[in-house]
């Protein structure tokens, strides 16, 4: 996948829950923007029960809310591509030409050494 997405905190609050990790990109941008997996340690994973015992509502839904922070200038948006947690395209805007990251190799910017991307998800849980 062209981004991989390494969660590194996860905060449950009464009626929502917050993920925050560091985003990583390789390989090439799609037009409409790209979609990316989700990692805990290096492993892949799916989006785990956050209410045991409730319905999986919670993770057939896109986020409710996302930021996205890129080094180089770049800016970042979050766009469902289908139901569910991880259904969703992060959709790249190129600092010099304010418009969509052009289909090509990702700018060495958002996949050189030493690059830090983040990534905050809320999500809605079940009541």
């Amino acid at each position: 996948m062209p981004w991989t997405f390494n969660l590194s905190s996860l905060t449950e609050g009464e009626r929502d829950l917050a993920v925050f990790g560091q985003l990583s990109f390789s390989g090439s941008y799609a037009t409409g923007g790209d979609s990316g997996s989700f990692v805990i340690g290096g492993n892949t994973i799916g989006w785990p029960d956050w209410r045991p015992g409730a319905s999986a509502l919670h993770a057939a839904l896109p986020p409710i809310a996302a930021q996205v922070a890129l080094d180089g200038g770049y800016t970042a948006t979050v766009a469902p591509a289908a139901s569910g947690s991880a259904s969703f395209k992060i959709k790249i805007v190129d600092p010099a030409t304010h418009s969509e990251l052009a289909a090509a190799a990702y700018p060495a910017a958002l996949t050189g050494a030493g690059a830090l991307h983040t990534l905050a998800l809320r999500y809605r849980k079940n009541l």
